[in-house]
């Protein structure tokens, strides 16, 4: 049973409204909930629709939270020593030999370490896959925050003779509560500086040879602002929308240029060592599958999986208001 002043909104059906928080008293107990109601007009009646409050909170808070991985130019500092150290550190990243970092508390030791870790993860594994087929693979390094990025892209596409699909998956994401400056502007220059740097060398590419297919993996994380991870979601946001940008772009003046936003949910790779338990956690093995199968047959969007697409669509129907109050965190 709802309260006097519901019932009575609802039986005039001038009265619309929406997200009304509301009290249903039922037998076993007062029920928190969400109502709205919209009237269908000339004595119709109307639709009135209710949400359970906690099952709302509940649900997403099962489903958020953010990773985090450094990049070496993402350690703080300008002074020489600093410079010096990264490359030290950047030339220690290619070969298999232990690394011991030393140091006081507040050196920033564990950024260090993953930074080397980041560095040296990608180009074995490429290395491996090219010893597999040489005569089908080719390697470039670069590092999407620097300015010859696009460079280094140019000669990888002149060794293979052409490009006909662009895949960007690059990108850093930290669970940053206590909104770190550094880690914030790290995240905005790799996600986002970074992003347009490959993607528009990828487009301009594409727009002179007479089109092509630019796809792009972001993440689920741009569905709605993330507390925990304030810089992520934001910078996830901006490549949805950036794409949706260049794709208007390209039909307007008839580039040719095909695009897909892939967004996955939490996957089991390095970016989420040690930050904590992720609900639905995927195996990249799966993943990899899911994405190479959306590529042969192009979509526009894709999230990955159904579970998450399932999610993404129950995150747009909680109401700001509500979706402010959730005490979302990540389990320790």
């Amino acid at each position: 049973m709802l309260s006097e002043a519901v019932r009575r909104d609802i039986l005039d059906e001038h009265n619309a409204f929406q997200d009304r928080e509301a009290l249903l008293h039922t037998a076993n107990g007062t029920l928190p909930c969400v109502l709205s109601f919209a009237p269908l007009g000339m004595g119709k009646g109307g639709v009135l629709a209710l949400r359970e409050s906690r099952r709302l909170c509940g649900f997403a808070a099962r489903t958020i939270g953010a990773g985090a991985v450094y990049a070496l130019d993402d350690i703080p500092g300008d002074s020489p020593a600093i410079a010096q150290a990264r490359e030290a550190l950047r030339r220690a990243a290619r070969h298999d030999a232990p690394v011991l970092l030393t140091g006081e508390e507040g050196t920033e030791r564990h950024g260090f370490a993953q930074a080397i870790h980041n560095a040296g993860r990608r180009r074995e594994a490429l290395d491996a896959l090219r010893a597999e087929a040489p005569e089908q693979v080719e390697v470039e390094a670069l590092d999407i925050n620097r300015d010859d990025a696009p460079e280094h892209l140019a000669r990888l596409i002149e060794r293979l003779g052409g490009m006909d699909i662009y895949l960007h998956s690059s990108g850093i994401g930290s669970r940053n509560t206590e909104l770190r400056p550094d880690i914030e502007i790290a995240t905005l220059r790799t996600n986002g500086e970074g992003f347009v740097r490959m993607v528009t060398a990828a487009f301009g590419y594409f727009r002179a040879h007479g089109g092509g297919h630019l796809a792009v993996i972001s993440s689920i994380a741009g569905t709605r602002g993330l507390g925990s991870a304030p810089a992520y979601s934001a910078t996830k946001r901006m490549q949805n929308t950036y794409i949706d940008a260049l794709a208007q772009l390209s039909r307007m003046e008839g580039y040719g240029i095909r695009f897909t936003d892939i967004r996955p949910g939490f996957v089991a790779t390095p970016l989420l060592d040690g930050e904590g338990h992720y609900p639905m956690l995927m195996p990249v093995e799966k993943v990899a599958a899911r994405i190479m199968r959306i590529l042969r047959r192009p979509r526009r969007r894709a999230v990955i999986d159904r579970r998450y697409a399932a999610m993404v669509f129950f995150w747009r129907l909680i109401p700001q208001w509500l979706w402010e109050r959730l005490k979302v965190r990540v389990k320790e």
